[in-house]
């Protein structure tokens, strides 16, 4: 065949041209499509093998796992799998395609089952590890998790998810230390990861290690500027640090993001109202975050209510911060 080979989706072409119900070529001329990206070219050639031969195994799970990324066809990539399941029982892919297409579906207990027949068939089979790892977290069972994590990373020690499942395991278990061994090893093989940056930052926080958690912060904020996170945890760090006007701009840019952050209002409402430096008091804007924070809990935390009051105050209402604190005292009294 060497005259007809330029590459492998030339080379089955021919053998599709020249041959007739040739479910193989079908198959692989399928394989060579879905692998340069041509997914519905891909879909119909696989299509054709199956129909050619309703045995053929490969085909099945490879038209499945095309299928089952859109929504529309998730219900057929679920028949075929169930089908493959059927031809070969003993196959630990079949059992592991299964499962990631129920778990799709929300049966969380027979994707669990699947992926544990799955590894039992090959106990070597890294990517079943993974996603069981995945699958526990996400039911917040972080002590089962965590060996499978360990498992897919002996086996493929540079696995950025099995890297970031192992860090979250251990970050659930409190385990911080080790959580940031992953993190950091998470963020050394992709950089670009804001959600590994500002983990590791988390577990440093937990161990007050607020110096090398502060700059992985402020990158996290700079790679992911939809996200209010990096920016709460750093108002935080710095009125923790007693640093008031560090921490009023990171208080004001998560509430940029997140304008409904009833912590983050009372917060930097009570620092604008309160601050004994006067280039940072603002009672008139303190006004207008406490009473959101008042507005969106009903006005029955007496903390928020207090800010309130203290706001007032600043801003000169003496009227009403009277009114205001008469009303902290009757909830603190109730």
């Amino acid at each position: 065949q060497i005259a007809h080979w330029k590459d492998g989706e030339t080379v089955f072409r021919h053998a599709v041209a020249v041959t007739q119900g040739n479910y193989l070529a079908h198959g692989k001329l399928g394989e060579a499509l879905a692998a340069s990206g041509r997914t519905a070219e891909a879909q119909a050639e696989f299509a054709t093998a199956i129909q050619l031969n309703p045995a053929y195994f490969p085909a099945m799970y490879s038209l499945g796992t095309l299928l089952r990324t859109n929504s529309n066809t998730a219900p057929e990539a679920f028949a075929l799998f169930r089908q493959a399941l059927q031809l070969q029982p003993q196959d630990a892919k079949a059992h592991y395609n299964l499962a990631i297409a129920l778990a799709d579906r929300g049966n969380v207990a027979e994707a669990l089952a699947q992926y544990h027949e799955a590894l039992r068939l090959d106990l070597d089979f890294a990517s079943a590890h993974n996603n069981l790892a995945n699958l526990l977290l996400a039911q917040g069972n972080a002590a089962d998790a965590l060996p499978h994590a360990l498992a897919a990373l002996r086996l493929k020690p540079d696995s950025l998810q099995a890297h970031l499942n192992a860090a979250n395991a251990f970050f659930l278990q409190e385990k911080f230390a080790d959580a940031a061994t992953h993190y950091a090893a998470a963020v050394k093989l992709d950089p670009a990861n804001a959600e590994a940056r500002l983990n590791l930052a988390k577990a440093f926080v937990n161990q007050d290690k607020l110096d090398e958690a502060t700059p992985l912060l402020k990158e996290a904020a700079r790679m992911d500027t939809t996200n209010a996170e990096p920016h709460e945890i750093l108002a935080a760090i710095f009125s923790t640090l007693k640093q008031p006007a560090a921490a009023a701009q990171e208080y004001a840019s998560a509430l940029q993001l997140a304008p409904d952050w009833v912590e983050g209002l009372n917060s930097l409402a009570n620092l604008l109202a309160t601050q004994p430096d006067s280039a940072l008091r603002d009672g008139s804007r303190a006004v207008t975050l406490a009473s959101r924070a008042c507005t969106l809990t009903g006005s029955t935390n007496v903390a928020y209510v207090e800010t309130l009051a203290a706001a007032y105050a600043e801003a000169g209402m003496f009227t009403e911060a009277a009114s205001v604190q008469q009303l902290a005292c009757d909830l603190a009294a109730s």
